[in-house]
C-alpha cells in the first residue's frame, strides 16, 4: 500500500479489532512468491529484481479532480473498438513518443498499450477524487516522461481529454466552484463551526462570501476569516507581500466585505475548487478567468499588487456545517458589513518572516549543483582522487570497515560517474539524476538498516553530504575550496529565488581523527565554510540582493561515547577543552562571528537516559562557548538547538527524549522536529507536562512536515503535533530541514504548515477525515 503496510486477502485481528480483506488486493502471494524465487535461486531480493527484464515503472495524479469527470472518461473508453483507439491516439501522439495503439484493457480503468512498448494506464482512485495515470516503458526516463506529460498543467495528456468531454458535453463543465449535496454518515457528528469562506474580486473591495450556521458568532467568523486572509497573504510572492504591507500601512487595511451566500446557507451545500485550481486542500489560488466587472471599481494600485490574472484568490473550505432553516435567513445585502482587515500582517506565528530556520547545507544543495561541482572536480581531481571520490559517492563507510551501496542499481563507481556526470548528455535536465539526489519512495528501505531516517541519509540526502565528506578522503585543500563555493553559491542564490533573507546553515565541521582523542572541529574548513559564505553573499549584494547566513555547528548529544573512559568527568571536559573548543579558538573574531548557533544532534536510538547523562557536558560545551564568544567581544544572537523526536525506536522513549533536552541543556531556544509528540494523547499527563516545560521556557518548536512523512517520524500529515502545540500557544515555525533531498522549499513547508493549523484551528474531525 502507497501509505504503508500491506493489504491483506484475509481478516486480520489486533486486539479486539478485525481489519475485513481485501480479496482483490491480497498482497501476500506475491510477497511469497518473490521470496520462494529467490529463496530457489539461492540469492537475496535485490539481486533478484537486478535481473528482472528491464521494464520501468512511474506513477502521477491529478487532485482534486471530479469524480464524475473521471468516471465518464473511463465510460468514454470503455471498449476496446478501433475509434477509441484513433480517439486516444488524438492525445497520446507520435511527437511525444508514442507508438501506434496496439490494444485497449479495461479491467480496471483504461490500460493503453502501444507498439512501441509503452504503457498508459488511466484510472480513477477508488476513494479520493483524484485521476492517476501510471505508465510502464523500456527506460525509467521514458516512464518518468509519459507521467509527467500526463499530469501537465495546464495541457497534459489528461487535461486534453478532460476539455475535449467538456466540449463534446459529455460532463458538465466544472470550470467555476460547483456545489456538491452534503450527506452525513450514520451517527456522524459535526461541531458547531462549520463554514466555507471564498474571498474574491468585489466591487470596490475584497469580497468574502461565507456560509454559516446561525449559531456562528460573528467574532468567531472574523477569526477563521482571518486564518483564510493569512493563508492567502502567505502564497504571494516576497515582492507582492512587500508592496501588500505598504499599502496597509498606508491605508489602514484592506478592504472587504462580509456577506452570507443565500443560497449556500439555505441549501446546506459546500463549495469546492474547480478543474483548473492548483489545490492543497483547503485554500488555494483560482487561475479562472478575470470577472472584469467586479474589478472596475476595486482599487487600482491594489489590483497591480495582486494581478488581474485571477477572479477568486482562494476558497475556504469545510465539509459539514449545517444549513440554516430558511426562516432565519436574512436578506443578503442587510447581512453584509463593511470591514477594513489588517488581518495578514498579524498572529501570523508560523510565519517564518522569510527565514529558514532550520536547514542543513549537505541537503539543500540543488541536483544540477551537485552535478557542476562533480564536473569541476572531475577536471582537475588526479587519477587517485577521482577513484575515491567516485566510490565514496556510491558506497557509505561503516565504522566496522563494510561500505553499503548507496542505491540498488548503482552497483559500480563507474555507474554512478555515467549517471552523475552524463557524459553523452541524455539528462541534460538531471531528470533522472533527481531520482537519486531527491527522496525516492521506492527507496526507502535498505537491507540491513531498520531506522529509515539512517536510509534517507545513506540515499538522497549523500549525494550533497558525500562532496562534503571527500575531505576525510582527500588531502587536497582546492577540492573543498570548490565544494564550498559552489555549493553556498547555489544554496543562497536558490534561498533568493523564493525570498528568504535568512538562513539558519546547519554545518559538520567534525574531522575524524581518533588517533588524537576523537573527531575535532576542523578549523580549516570552518574556515574554507566562511570564505565561501562571504563570497556567496558578495555575489548576493552585487545583484541588489540581500541575504544573511547564519553558521550553526552540530554538536553530539552522545559526546561522552567521543572518548575511551568516558565515565571520567574531567576527561571528558579535557575532550572538549582539546577538540572541540580548541579549534574554535583557532579562528580569527571575524570568522567565529559567523558561527552563531549550535545543534544538538545524534540519532536517538541511545535512548534518554543516556542524553540526561550528557546533559552536563553538553552544558559545559555551551557555556564555554559563550564564554568565548563574551572573552572575544562578539555581540549578536547566538541561539541553542536541540534535534529531538525524529528518530526515535519507542515513542516513549523520544518524547523522554524532548524532556530531557528541553528540561536540561542551558539556553535551549528550539527543539527541533519534536514529531514524536504526535504519537501520544495531546490530553495525556505527559504531553501536557511537556507542553508545560515548552511554554515555561518560551521554547519554539521548528517543523519540517515532509522529511517527517519521509522519515516515518509521522505517518500522516494529520498526526504532526504541530497544531495541538500551536494551539496551546507554542511558538511554530516552518523550515525545510534538506530542501533538495526532500524535493521540497520553504513555501511548501508553510503551506503545509498552514493546512495543518487551519484543520486543527477547526476542530473538525469529519474535515480531518475527509482530507487528510
Amino acid at each position: 500500500e502507497v501509505n504503508g503496510g500491506f493489504l491483506l486477502g484475509s481478516d486480520f485481528t489486533l486486539g479486539t479489532t478485525t481489519l475485513k480483506a481485501l480479496p482483490t488486493r491480497d498482497s501476500i502471494l506475491p510477497i511469497l512468491c518473490a521470496l520462494v524465487s529467490a529463496q530457489e535461486k539461492g540469492i537475496p531480493l535485490f539481486e533478484l529484481f537486478l535481473r528482472l527484464p528491464r521494464r520501468y515503472t512511474q506513477a502521477g495524479l491529478l487532485d482534486n479532480f471530479p469524480t464524475n469527470v473521471s468516471k465518464e472518461i473511463v465510460k468514454q473508453f470503455s471498449q476496446d473498438s478501433e475509434s477509441n483507439r484513433k480517439t486516444l491516439e488524438l492525445f497520446f501522439t507520435r511527437s511525444l513518443g508514442f507508438g501506434n495503439i496496439t490494444r485497449i484493457d479495461t479491467t480496471d480503468g483504461i490500460r493503453i498499450y502501444f507498439d512501441n512498448g509503452d504503457i498508459a494506464h488511466i484510472r480513477p482512485s477508488g476513494n479520493a477524487p483524484q485521476l492517476r495515470i501510471y505508465s510502464v516503458a523500456n527506460s525509467q526516463e521514458r516512464a518518468d516522461e509519459i507521467v509527467a506529460k500526463g499530469i501537465a498543467e495546464p495541457d497534459g495528456i489528461l487535461r486534453q481529454i478532460e476539455r475535449k468531454l467538456v466540449a463534446s458535453h459529455s460532463i458538465t463543465a466544472q470550470s467555476q466552484s460547483y456545489h456538491e449535496p452534503f450527506i452525513p454518515e450514520p451517527n456522524e457528528t459535526f461541531p458547531e463551526e462549520i463554514t466555507p469562506i471564498s474571498v474574491s474580486y468585489g466591487t470596490g473591495r475584497l469580497r468574502v462570501d461565507t456560509a454559516a450556521a446561525v449559531n456562528v458568532q460573528e467574532q468567531r467568523l472574523l477569526e477563521l476569516v482571518q486564518i483564510a486572509l493569512n493563508q492567502w497573504f502567505a502564497m504571494l510572492n516576497n515582492s507582492q507581500q512587500q508592496s501588500l504591507i505598504a499599502y496597509i500601512n498606508r491605508t489602514g487595511g484592506l478592504p472587504l466585505r462580509l456577506r452570507s451566500d443565500r443560497a449556500m446557507t439555505q441549501k446546506g451545500e459546500f463549495t469546492i475548487l474547480g478543474k483548473n485550481d492548483s489545490y492543497t486542500g483547503i485554500i488555494d489560488v483560482h487561475r479562472g478567468l478575470a470577472n472584469r466587472t467586479n474589478q472596475e471599481n476595486f482599487p487600482e494600485e491594489l489590483l497591480n499588487i495582486i494581478g488581474h490574472e485571477g477572479h477568486h484568490l482562494l476558497t475556504f473550505i469545510q465539509r459539514g456545517y449545517q444549513p440554516t432553516p430558511t426562516d432565519q435567513i436574512q436578506d443578503e445585502e442587510a447581512n453584509a458589513r463593511d470591514w477594513r482587515a489588517t488581518l495578514p500582517l498579524q498572529n501570523i506565528r508560523f510565519d517564518s518572516s522569510r527565514r529558514d530556520r532550520h536547514i542543513h547545507l549537505e541537503g539543500a544543495i540543488s541536483t544540477e549543483a551537485i552535478r557542476n561541482i562533480c564536473h569541476r572536480l572531475d577536471t582537475f581531481m588526479s587519477e587517485e582522487e577521482r577513484v575515491r571520490f567516485w566510490d565514496l559517492m556510491t558506497f557509505d563507510p561503516q565504522p566496522n570497515g563494510a561500505r553499503l551501496q548507496r542505491f540498488p542499481d548503482i552497483t559500480t563507481p563507474q555507474k554512478m560517474r555515467e549517471i552523475v556526470l552524463d557524459p553523452q548528455d541524455k539528462d541534460a535536465d538531471c531528470r533522472n539524476l533527481r531520482r537519486y539526489s531527491e527522496y525516492n519512495p521506492l527507496w526507502s528501505a535498505l537491507p540491513g538498516v531498520t531506522s529509515k531516517v539512517r536510509v534517507y541519509l545513506i540515499r538522497s540526502y549523500s549525494m550533497g553530504s558525500a562532496l562534503f565528506d571527500t575531505r576525510f578522503i582527500i588531502d587536497n585543500p582546492r577540492v573543498i575550496q570548490v565544494v564550498a563555493e559552489m555549493a553556498l553559491e547555489d544554496v543562497v542564490q536558490n534561498a533568493i529565488n523564493e525570498g528568504i533573507g535568512e538562513l539558519d546553515l546547519r554545518v559538520k565541521a567534525d574531522k575524524r581523527e581518533f588517533e588524537k582523542g576523537g573527531n575535532r572541529y576542523d578549523p580549516e574548513f570552518l574556515r574554507a565554510l566562511i570564505s565561501a559564505v562571504e563570497k556567496a553573499e558578495g555575489k548576493a549584494v552585487e545583484k541588489g540582493e540581500s541575504i544573511t547566513i547564519n553558521l550553526v555547528l552540530s554538536f553530539s548529544r552522545k559526546v561522552r561515547r567521543r572518548i575511551t573512559n568516558w565515565d571520567d568527568e574531567e576527561a571528558v571536559k579535557t575532550y572538549i577543552d582539546n577538540n572541540l573548543i580548541g579549534p574554535l579558538r583557532t579562528l580569527e573574531i571575524s570568522d567565529l562571528s559567523r558561527i552563531r548557533g549550535i545543534d544538538i544532534v545524534a540519532d536517538e536510538l541511545c535512548g534518554p537516559q543516556e542524553v540526561r547523562e550528557n546533559i552536563p557536558y553538553i552544558n559545559y560545551f555551551i557555556d564555554t562557548l559563550v564564554r568565548l564568544r563574551q572573552d572575544r567581544n562578539i555581540r549578536g544572537e547566538f541561539v541553542v538547538y536541540a534535534h529531538a523526536g525524529e528518530a526515535f525506536r519507542d515513542p516513549s522513549d523520544g518524547v523522554e527524549m524532548v524532556r530531557v533536552l528541553i528540561e536540561g541543556v542551558h539556553g535551549l531556544r528550539y527543539v527541533v522536529h519534536a514529531a514524536v509528540l504526535g504519537w501520544i494523547p495531546s490530553d495525556s499527563k505527559t504531553f501536557r507536562e511537556v507542553v508545560g516545560i515548552l511554554k515555561q521556557k518560551n521554547i519554539g518548536v521548528l517543523v519540517s512536515i515532509t522529511s517527517n512523512l519521509q522519515t516515518g517520524a509521522i505517518d500522516s500529515l494529520g498526526q504532526h503535533p504541530a497544531g495541538v502545540l500551536y494551539r496551546e500557544g507554542i511558538r511554530i515555525f516552518a523550515t525545510t530541514d534538506n530542501p533538495r533531498a526532500s524535493a521540497t522549499s520553504l513555501s511548501r513547508e508553510e503551506k503545509k504548515l498552514g493546512l495543518l493549523l487551519l484543520c486543527n484551528e477547526l476542530q473538525s474531525q469529519a474535515l480531518q477525515k475527509t482530507l487528510l
